[in-house]
């Protein structure tokens, strides 16, 4: 009786519907989350030969970029606790490090494929898709020293005298 009822479903049978499209569509098109490598060079008298902490945090509201790209690297550590606190769900640390001038960096991997998983199951739906990534280098001589990048990219930070550049590796 009760499996006559179930097959006969109205709900059961839209919930094979939706689950059934849901899997087509999970295969077309769109950036697939994966692994980003992040190459880095640091210049002999980088930072007037003081260490550079470098942040590659990952941002999944519009706003929030907007905001953040207004926000020079000696703001955003002194207050990178904050943020992370004041916006959780929009706001992914990527990596952060510190280096010396001169020193021989080996290739950081983000576990963006993972960490998608991750945020999948704790963070609301439309926080989800990570549309920006932002890289903070704290300087100590003035300027923004910050570079906007998109997700999913492998880069290259070049860490210089008194700045930065970052590039995409192909």
């Amino acid at each position: 009786m009760i499996n006559k009822y179930i097959k006969n479903s109205w709900l059961v049978k839209n919930f094979l519907l939706i689950f059934l499209l849901a899997t087509l569509l999970a295969g077309c098109g769109g950036i697939k989350p994966r692994d980003v490598e992040v190459r880095t060079n640091i210049a002999p008298m980088a930072n007037q030969n003081e260490p550079i902490a470098v942040d590659v945090i990952l941002v999944t509201d519009k706003e929030l970029i907007k905001e953040l790209l207004k926000v020079p690297a000696n703001e955003w550590f002194a207050k990178r606790n904050q943020y992370k606190q004041d916006y959780p769900d929009q706001l992914i640390e990527g990596g952060s490090w510190e280096w010396v001038p001169g020193q021989n960096i080996p290739i950081q991997v983000l576990p963006l494929a993972e960490r998608n998983k991750i945020v999948r199951k704790v963070i609301p739906k439309r926080f989800q898709k990570i549309k920006a990534a932002i890289v903070y280098a704290n300087y100590s001589t003035p300027g923004a020293h910050r570079a906007r990048v998109a997700p999913y990219q492998d880069i290259k930070i070049n860490l210089m005298d008194n700045d930065f550049t970052v590039e995409v590796v192909k």
